[in-house]
């Protein structure tokens, strides 16, 4: 059973509070928000990382995509689980709460770092950014803001299914 949680609490108390095996949650400026997972949500980005996987393997790279973990922003009260997050695992040495808890701090850790300064989505800034590394011209998408995103910052990624 999940116990009770104060109004607000701190990254460090949530941490803490996580319940193991009993769901899955996401601290957003200090509140703590349930993730309930859906059937479509889980396939996708299921379907998602053994795409990834296959690349990453084919290319040889030191990545890999974690099963659970925190990627907690510069934002001291907010930690979130991406669906799909490739992690590049040489960076790990400098993550301090990477081994014990499984927290991605740093943005030298994932590969959509250098897309902080876009008003994005953390999944779809990964996506754009493993495009890139991986030479996909187009991602098609049901997201419809999704065409704001750019390849190497000049030609647009997505695809609209929604509308085709």
């Amino acid at each position: 059973m999940v116990q009770a949680l104060p109004e607000t609490l701190t990254f460090e108390a949530f941490l803490d509070w996580y319940p193991d095996g009993q769901g899955r949650y996401e601290l957003i400026d200090g509140i703590v928000a349930e993730m309930p997972p859906t059937g479509d949500r889980e396939e996708v980005g299921a379907f998602i990382a053994r795409k990834l996987n296959v690349e990453i393997d084919r290319l040889g790279q030191p990545w890999f995509i974690p099963r659970t973990y925190i990627v907690r922003p510069p934002v001291l009260a907010s930690g979130y689980q991406p669906d799909v997050l490739v992690v590049n695992r040489p960076s790990l040495d400098q993550e301090p709460l990477w081994k014990k808890s499984s927290v991605i701090t740093r943005g030298d850790s994932i590969l959509n770092a250098q897309y902080a300064d876009l008003p994005g989505d953390f999944s779809d800034l990964a996506l754009v950014a493993i495009s890139e590394r991986l030479g996909i011209a187009a991602i098609a998408t049901l997201d419809k803001d999704f065409d704001i995103y750019r390849r190497y910052r000049k030609r647009p990624l997505g695809y609209d299914v929604a509308r085709s």
